[in-house]
């Protein structure tokens, strides 16, 4: 009867150990990898809603005007304007549906106030350090088309990622 050594037995162990110890950390690596992974996901779709969202909204926004389809209310303080940024924070229009729109940051989190019906855009899952509204030829006083440019800056655990995109309005920005 031939057997096995108290020392290869051991040495036997020892690499076993070894395998398997080396495996378990690749997996474990591997579900942390996963983790970041989903987490980054998710801010992209919520961001990329966002976006798309207020895009369209924007695209589509009309010049405010006081005698706007027979109505005397307005929704912003100048006249035949596209968009006002009251801060860089905020900006607000008469949207394609003559409601007064505003999106604006406030807790971390990105608000759009519809003629009073205000509405998280972000969930408190991520946390939006900065939004800032820059607006260019909103007003008759130039011959640019309206646009806006949008940067975020979102974080969410250790993640920071930035995003800008520029909109147009859809509509001629012809003068009144």
């Amino acid at each position: 009867m031939k057997g096995f050594t108290l020392i290869e037995l051991l040495v036997v162990i020892a690499i076993f150990s070894i395998a398997i110890g080396a495996i378990s950390g690749i997996f474990i690596s591997g579900l942390s990898s996963q983790r970041k992974v989903l987490a980054e996901q998710e801010i992209l779709n919520q961001i990329s809603y966002v976006i798309e969202y207020m895009g369209k909204a924007i695209r589509m926004a009309k010049k405010d005007d006081v005698s706007f389809a027979g109505e005397t209310k307005n929704c912003l303080s100048r006249n035949n304007v596209n968009y006002e940024t009251p801060t860089e924070r905020e900006i607000k229009f008469r949207n394609h549906l003559n409601q007064c729109q505003r999106f604006y940051l406030s807790s971390n989190q990105i608000w759009e106030d519809k003629e009073g019906t205000v509405l998280a855009l972000t969930s408190p899952t991520i946390k939006v350090n900065a939004l800032r509204f820059r607006v260019s030829g909103e007003s008759q006083d130039d011959t640019n088309q309206p646009r806006v440019t949008i940067f975020m800056e979102i974080e969410s655990g250790e993640k920071k990622l930035q995003f800008q995109t520029t909109i147009s309005q859809r509509d001629l920005d012809v003068q009144h």
